[in-house]
């Protein structure tokens, strides 16, 4: 989790003793909680906000995407279709994107804007804003909880 937030910031979001992983997961935890639990020998299922999980790559939860957009500039704001497009799944064109920090370079992870400041999800940039091609391909997005609810 630590190497995902490093890619957007170097700010400290979280203070380490706050979060604890229970198996392939890290939440966020008061840490009068986070004692109790270590002094137990409960295994609770999920304890205080979640923050993401370690598969193969790190997954964030919407929580962390949004704490991370309050830190980074590493972020695009997108238009009412590309915000829509993009929680279909669907890759960012350069033609959606209103706002955007002219120093980003090729294959930095970016968070993915609403008009209204709230974070849809990243991607990596693969072309330059001003092209007419895809400009941020699609990693995560909010609509992926929708999507695979509708798989089972």
């Amino acid at each position: 989790m630590k190497e995902f937030i490093e890619q957007f910031t170097r700010e400290k979001l979280f203070d380490e003793n706050d979060i604890l992983k229970l198996r392939s997961e890290f939440y966020l935890v008061q840490p009068e909680l986070a004692t109790i639990l270590r002094k137990t020998k409960h295994q609770t299922s999920f304890i205080g906000i979640y923050l993401g999980k370690k598969k193969k790559n790190f997954i964030p939860s919407s929580y962390l995407l949004e704490k991370l957009a309050k830190h980074t500039k590493n972020k695009v704001s997108v238009n009412d279709k590309g915000a829509w497009m993009f929680i279909c799944g669907k890759h960012i064109y350069a033609r959606s994107i209103t706002e955007f920090n002219p120093q980003q370079k090729f294959n930095d992870l970016i968070l993915v804007l609403n008009k209204h400041n709230e974070c849809l999800g990243y991607g990596k940039m693969i072309n330059r804003f001003d092209s007419k091609k895809v400009a941020v391909q699609n990693i995560f997005d909010i609509g992926d909880f929708v999507r695979r609810e509708r798989k089972n």
